[in-house]
């Protein structure tokens, strides 16, 4: 097995579709591999978590967040030094002012297109998009963004997004070319995440394959579920009522009951992003873990509360889903698709 399968592999068998050195399942699926290769698994992993991050490039969104001095400031000085810049392939280049003017007049007004239109022109007359720049440590390079749970975060929070600018900004389904900020923006109203606009964009310059993927998950819900007036959420305080039911609930609190004593949120009920109605918009949840699952299960029957999990979708995949405890489906049988869990209430 090459290093390329062995990523590929241990990226279809973690529980995000790509792997995180922060996520202790996602260890454990490299643990086995490593040991049925006949490797040092211990000597590995170990090696692995002292490592330093794999470098980032640089994208809009990192040149539009505030520092002092301001990132995209710290660009200009380079250019107008004639300093050169390193690329994500390890090359260096110098930035041609003149043939790149366009770009710069971006920069400097902080007028930030999209990453399609922020593109410069190296003193070889070789055209590069920001994307391919090195964040360097000039830049803010080591500072702990890009860890494997805060990019969990904003990939769901991009979803939240994503589906938003479909339901509300296009009725139809999405292209990765909608995933702008100009869209991005104008469905702001609609999502309720805990993430901004300036760290999605970051986030899918930063891991491109996301854009795909992200537009075959939301394209998969606008087809299943008819816009009811929903509001996208991920990390929400409606969210966080629903699992603060689940975890303040009669049997959390009974000793006696060992299996909801071990049980994970994400077991109980693995949902990553939320389809709600203002119906369900402070909702006072029952305590009891059997009415609060009913309630859950009523809101989903009406269409007014959907549970979405997400995975990532491979380049040639389709986009398909499971669906867990319906209630207009009898026992035993179940509508297997790929990509994402649609969940009502605990399995």
């Amino acid at each position: 097995m090459t290093l390329n399968e062995l990523l590929l592999e241990w990226s279809y068998r973690s529980e995000k579709g790509y792997p995180s050195l922060d996520s202790p399942s996602d260890v454990l699926v490299l643990k086995e591999i490593l040991n049925k290769l006949d490797l040092p698994s211990d000597t590995i992993l170990n090696r692995l978590s002292e490592s330093p991050p794999p470098p980032a490039p640089l994208s809009v969104g990192e040149l539009r967040k505030e520092r002092d001095p301001h990132r995209a400031d710290i660009f200009l000085q380079k250019v107008e030094k004639g300093e050169e810049f390193e690329l994500m392939n390890g090359s260096k280049i110098i930035i041609d002012k003149e043939k790149s003017a366009e770009s710069l007049d971006y920069l400097q007004n902080k007028n930030f297109p999209s990453r399609l239109k922020l593109t410069f022109t190296d003193t070889s007359g070789n055209i590069h998009p920001i994307n391919s720049f090195l964040k360097t440590a000039e830049f803010g390079a080591g500072a702990g963004s890009g860890a494997g749970s805060v990019d969990t975060r904003i990939m769901e929070s991009a979803h939240c997004y994503g589906c938003a600018i479909a339901y509300y900004i296009l009725n139809r389904n999405i292209t990765k070319e909608d995933l702008i900020r100009e869209n991005f923006e104008q469905a702001s109203s609609h999502v309720v995440v805990d993430v901004s606009i300036d760290e999605i964009e970051e986030f899918l310059e930063r891991k491109p394959l996301w854009y795909e993927s992200t537009v075959k998950s939301v394209n998969k819900i606008y087809e299943l579920f008819p816009n009811k007036n929903y509001k996208f959420h991920r990390g929400s305080e409606q969210v966080e009522r629903i699992y603060n039911a689940w975890r303040n609930s009669l049997e959390r609190q009974d000793k006696k009951l060992d299996q909801y004593q071990t049980m994970r949120d994400d077991k109980w009920n693995p949902s990553d992003i939320w389809l709600m109605t203002d119906k369900v918009s402070n909702f006072d949840w029952s305590g009891n873990l059997e009415v609060l699952n009913g309630q859950i299960s009523q809101f989903y029957e009406d269409n007014d509360l959907i549970g979405v999990s997400l995975k990532m979708i491979g380049k040639n995949a389709d986009a398909v889903v499971k669906i867990f405890n319906d209630p207009g489906i009898p026992p035993g049988n179940v509508y297997e698709y790929e990509v994402y869990k649609s969940t009502h209430k605990s399995s």
